[in-house]
């Protein structure tokens, strides 16, 4: 046996701290004076770091503002500089043009005279003085060169392709022009041209005067203004072409798309930019009065804000040390009150586990009212919907038996009828409230079901809107609901149309897609593998895209009020969910819109499906079947034997599980077994029908109720090999049931139940 003594025991001080720190937590919680004191420590806190920020923000400004000020000032400076180089250059070529007429040459052929030496004297005169000006030269009417200051005698060269002759030729109303820059491949050195035209006493253009500018001259002059770190200066042309730089860059000649020298204002006036590529910077831009010349200088921010970082930590510095004070101060004052609550503190724990209780009790009330709730509304649509079933059929009784000329009872049954029906509509949606309407899959052919609405839409929407259908060969069936999908189709194919006020064209197309992982993994709910699509295309208003973003949302609609819900879409897009596919929407405004609906891709060795819609015809009468009717609502038996006896099969009933047990042992003839899902007792119709399985392995069950009941449908899909109608059902659709089961127990009648089967597709 172990020696106690060696075990180690936790003594005083091992267990004061978590019962200080509980102790801490406590007073927090429950002291009102503590309570007080945070706050003013918390609000002293907050002033003092309210302060700090302030502070460091308007010295952030300050030193900002400064600095704008700053490249204002120096911008307007360089652009009047670069003005007065520019103009003083433009005054040397209009000299030149002014000494032309007062020699009075008149033509290009005495123009072309200029080309002695004294004129080249005269041209090399002109350079002096001037250290941006390169050379100037005369150019003829066919764009060789007469006379150059650099070089006498002259080079034969000719600048007809050249830009700014070109410009200058052909415009007899033009001033100067100022070229794109040109590299000397010798020097290395770039060069514009600022270029006059030459004309004649009638104004025929006779030749060019051009003065070459050194581009080295303006980055010379940026340089020796030595601007301080992060700062640079650019001289541009107007279209974005980049002239010179401080400090200088190999880019000169390159076009930029310079989108703040072409949106914001170009006077001066500072403005932040930045990018991916290049940190944040403060820009000025300034136009050169009377040249197509932009001159831009900037500083990098970080640059602006060196000295504003050692000033906003001094401040930050200083705001720590007052506030690490208040929280001291406040501590201490917290402490004091602590031995004065230890007795209330015990009290306030024990009312506070009163409390705890009371407060899980009441959400224990809350989960059992909403579960209450859950199942008042699938009773109320349970009961509503077996009211509506003797509603409706005995009206429809009614309706079949009154005389066909007895105009105004027809219009009171059917005014019955159609209200009745509008408490269908009503229990539908309680029930899609609920989560209880059941799909019922099954393979279809896309193509199929596309080609058999065409014609419906076509009659439907009329002559103004064009319905074309593009259907792929082979397309890969899928497994869905087809009259849910058909719904989802008439949903898209009415937005289409109300989206074509004036007419158009609708297209439904068909076609097979496969979604890649990639794409799958960048959209939720999305599964990798093989889909058919159906799309549905308008050349309607199309949709912006914040109206995309919204548009499957329930109860958003762009239409006017009394013209939509705003659950179609979302009907779509819950539907194609549920059955395991995806939706995609592309739309433009003004060209219209495009919805695709993607549903999986069912094995080949399917079973084969049923045309997608076919009309409803009335049962023939079987006299040898006999079915058993199991339904606790009195009315509602009554009613549904009736009908079953109209239709001409024999009936027996049976108000529960037990009475149609009984009945079934002592009838062997009984060939189906037609029983409500909802019956009193331990038996509901599913456990009837395992039960009389046991019995009668081949028999046929239809279940019915009010609501899809989880005993027969999972995940919103009907179980297989499971038949069911939902209440309220009409004579025919019941009849085209009956018949589609009972053909399928009795081979040697197969060609009908495919018949049965289709038409018992419609809803009720």
């Amino acid at each position: 046996m172990p020696d106690q003594r060696d075990k180690p025991v936790a003594g005083p001080s091992a267990q004061a701290g978590p019962r200080r720190r509980a102790g801490w937590r406590d007073q927090l919680r429950h002291s009102r004076p503590t309570q007080l004191l945070l706050g003013s420590g918390a609000a002293a806190v907050a002033i003092i770091l309210a302060t700090t920020i302030l502070l460091v923000i308007a010295v952030r400004s300050w030193d900002i503002r400064d600095a704008e000020r700053e490249l204002t000032t120096l911008n307007i400076s360089l652009a009047e500089q670069t003005a007065r180089a520019l103009q003083s250059v433009d005054l040397i070529l209009e000299s030149l043009i002014e000494q032309v007429q007062a020699e009075q040459i008149a033509t290009a052929a005495a123009y072309e005279r200029k080309n002695d030496h004294a004129t080249y004297e005269l041209l090399k005169s002109k350079t002096t003085g001037v250290p941006q000006l390169d050379a100037v030269s005369l150019i003829a009417a066919d764009g060789h060169l007469i006379n150059f200051s650099r070089f006498f005698p002259i080079p034969g060269v000719n600048v007809a392709d050249r830009d700014y002759f070109a410009a200058l030729r052909d415009d007899p109303r033009a001033g100067s022009f100022l070229s794109f820059p040109v590299e000397n491949r010798g020097t290395g050195t770039w060069t514009i041209y600022l270029a006059r035209r030459v004309s004649g006493p009638d104004g025929k253009f006779i030749g060019l005067v051009l003065g070459a500018i050194n581009l080295a001259y303006f980055e010379d002059l940026y340089e020796a203004l030595r601007l301080t770190d992060g700062s640079a200066i650019r001289l541009w042309r107007s279209d974005g072409t980049l002239l010179a730089r401080y400090p200088a860059i190999r880019d000169v000649g390159e076009q930029y798309p310079l989108p703040q020298a072409r949106q914001a204002p170009v006077d001066g006036k500072p403005f932040t930019t930045a990018s991916s590529d290049s940190p944040e910077r403060l820009v000025s831009i300034k136009a050169v009065r009377g040249y197509p010349v932009i001159v831009s200088i900037s500083r990098a921010v970080s640059q602006i804000l060196a000295d504003w970082r050692w000033q906003a930590a001094s401040v930050a510095l200083a705001g720590a040390a007052c506030i690490t004070a208040v929280v001291l101060f406040v501590w201490a004052l917290i402490r004091q009150f602590g031995a004065y609550e230890a007795l209330a503190r015990v009290r306030r724990q024990r009312e506070e586990a009163v409390r705890g209780r009371e407060k899980a009790e009441a959400q224990i009330n809350q989960l059992q009212k909403m579960e209450a709730l859950g199942q008042l509304t699938g009773g109320i649509a349970h009961d509503f919907n077996n009211i509506l079933t003797v509603i409706l059929g005995n009206a429809d009784n009614l309706r079949r038996r009154l005389p066909a000329e007895d105009r105004e009872l027809q219009g009171l049954v059917a005014a019955m009828v159609r209200n009745g029906e509008r408490g269908a509509t009503l229990t539908h949606r309680l029930l899609a409230f609920a989560r209880r309407q059941p799909l019922e899959p099954k393979p279809l052919d896309p193509n199929a079901l596309v080609a058999g609405m065409s014609d419906l839409l076509q009659r439907t929407f009329g002559a103004g809107i064009v319905i074309e259908t593009v259907l792929a060969a082979e397309t890969w069936r899928i497994l869905a609901d087809a009259n849910q999908l058909e719904s989802a189709l008439l949903n898209l194919a009415v937005n289409a149309r109300d989206a074509m006020p004036d007419g158009g064209m609708l297209t439904i197309e068909t076609a097979n897609a496969t979604i890649g992982e990639a794409y799958a993994r960048q959209h939720d709910d999305v599964r990798p593998g093989q889909y058919a699509v159906v799309a549905v295309s308008d050349t309607g208003t199309g949709m912006a895209k914040a109206v995309m973003e919204k548009v499957f949302e329930p109860f958003f609609t762009t239409k006017e009020v009394g013209r939509g819900t705003g659950l179609g879409l979302s009907q779509v897009y819950g539907f194609v969910k549920q059955s395991g596919g995806h939706v995609k929407l592309y739309s433009e405004v003004g060209r219209g819109t495009t919805v695709k609906l993607y549903l999986p891709r069912v094995d080949g060795d399917a079973a084969s499906d049923a045309p997608a819609r076919a009309p409803q015809e009335t049962a023939a009468v079987a006299p040898d079947a006999t079915i058993l009717l199991v339904e606790d609502d009195a009315d509602v038996r009554v009613y549904t034997a009736q009908v079953l006896r109209e239709i001409g099969y024999r009936v027996l009933e049976a108000e529960d599980g037990v009475g149609a047990l009984r009945l079934l042992a002592t009838h062997s003839e009984i060939r189906l077994l037609f029983t409500d899902l909802g019956l009193p007792g331990a038996l509901d119709g599913r456990h009837l029908a395992d039960q009389a399985r046991l019995h009668y392995a081949d028999l046929p069950v239809l279940f019915t109720t009010g609501y899809a009941r989880n005993a027969v449908v999972h995940h919103g899909r009907l179980d297989p090999d499971v038949e069911l109608i939902v209440k309220p059902s009409t004579y025919e659709a019941l009849a085209a049931k009956l018949r589609h089961i009972l053909g399928k127990s009795e081979p040697t009648t197969s060609s009908q139940t495919g018949k049965a089967s289709s038409s018992s597709s419609g809803s009720p």
